[in-house]
């Protein structure tokens, strides 16, 4: 798509279960829409890796060291957060790259850095998706309300300073409940 964008070629993404519908125009230059999300997406086959330490508090370069190490092993990483503590880091990978992820990353780190690595392959990533997030208040308190409501859990979240993307971990087992929930908050069906 970033080639397209760049050019100025509009690029139409449609369902192809309803191609009747519009779909959504990407285009070069953002317009506000009375829409303020656009989409929700679902991401399956996916794996959480959380990596933890007293040692990673202040100690430069610990998330150079695991995105260079995952790299080098081949790892994309999907999704990360942080908190602000840096006492620890979650990473989304592929599932099929989980053995290696954890591998790697136990490699390149001795137990005075990073205490404890665990993963979890029973999740999925939600994101809700619209340019018109950016800068309106509560979006973000309208999606995570709903799912409170709904007593679905919500094990990581993570957002782009573009504002444009609320990405979070469910487990796999809500995540259909998920995004049908957020469809119907969110108006999607129309």
């Amino acid at each position: 798509i970033e080639p397209a964008i760049r050019h100025g070629i509009p690029v139409r993404v449609k369902n192809t279960f309803e191609v009747d519908f519009p779909g959504t125009l990407i285009v070069a230059d953002q317009t506000q829409t009375e829409d303020v999300v656009k989409a929700v997406t679902l991401i399956r086959n996916v794996a959480l890796v959380n990596i933890s330490g007293a040692g990673m508090v202040g100690t430069i370069g610990t998330a150079a060291r695991v995105f260079t190490t995952l790299a080098n092993a081949g790892v994309n990483i999907i999704m990360i957060s942080q908190g602000s503590s840096e006492a620890n880091m979650s990473i989304v990978v592929d599932s099929a790259h989980l053995n290696a992820a954890v591998e790697a990353i136990n490699s390149e780190f001795d137990r005075g850095v990073v205490r404890d690595i665990s993963h979890d392959s029973n999740i999925c990533v939600v994101a809700v998706v619209g340019a018109g997030m950016a800068g309106i208040p509560g979006v973000a308190g309208k999606v995570f309300d709903a799912l409170g409501t709904a007593k679905i859990n919500v094990i990581m979240i993570s957002q782009g300073s573009s504002q444009h993307n609320i990405s979070f971990v469910v487990s796999e087992d809500a995540a259909i409940q998920a995004v049908k929930m957020l469809h119907d908050v969110f108006e999607l069906d129309k």
